[in-house]
Order: structure tokens, then sequence, then C-alpha cells
């Protein structure tokens, strides 16, 4: 097993887009959950700002999210993520200090 990490992705809805990112977001919960090596993932709305996202997520090894990125529900909301976003997300990888 390798060294666990945190990713951090930052989501901007299109206008007009906001609950099609929730529905978006929600949906990605339980088949992430299911994933081999996923130990927490849970999006976030900021509340000042209902069209900015935060998706955080624990993953038990960098190769365990890697495949999360190829996982055919994520590949799914990549393509979606066209329409519902209006950039591309923002990701950040963290690992422990200590």
């Amino acid at each position: 097993m390798g060294v666990p990490v945190t990713a951090v992705a930052r989501l901007k809805a299109a206008p007009g887009q906001e609950e099609g990112v929730r529905l978006q977001a929600l949906s990605l919960v339980e088949p992430t959950l299911a994933e081999p090596g996923c130990l927490f993932y849970r999006p976030f709305q900021d509340p000042l700002d209902p069209g900015a996202w935060v998706v955080v997520e624990r993953w038990a090894s960098r190769a365990e999210f890697d495949a999360h990125l190829a996982a055919p529900h994520m590949v799914e909301a990549f393509a979606a993520g066209a329409t519902l976003l209006a950039a591309p997300p923002e990701l950040q990888l963290l690992t422990d200090l200590a």
C-alpha cells in the first residue's frame, strides 16, 4: 500500500447550473465511497456563493486515487462537467506532514 493522499477539488458552476452541479456531486458519493481505497469523500457548497463547490477526498494511496479518476462514474462526471462547470476543476493533492 502507498502513502495516503487527500485530494481537494474546487468547482465553479456555470451560470444557472448550480442545481445540476449539486445533483452531480451527490450522485458521486455512494459509488466513490464503494471504491477500493476510498477513506472519505464529501462535496461541500459555499453558503456565500452557491456556485462554488469543494470536494474533499481521502485515499489510501495515489494509485487508488488515480484509479478513481478512471472509474466509469467519474468519466461520466468529467464529461458532464463540460456543460455544468464554468471551468475545469482545480485539483490539489496533499500528503500528511506527520
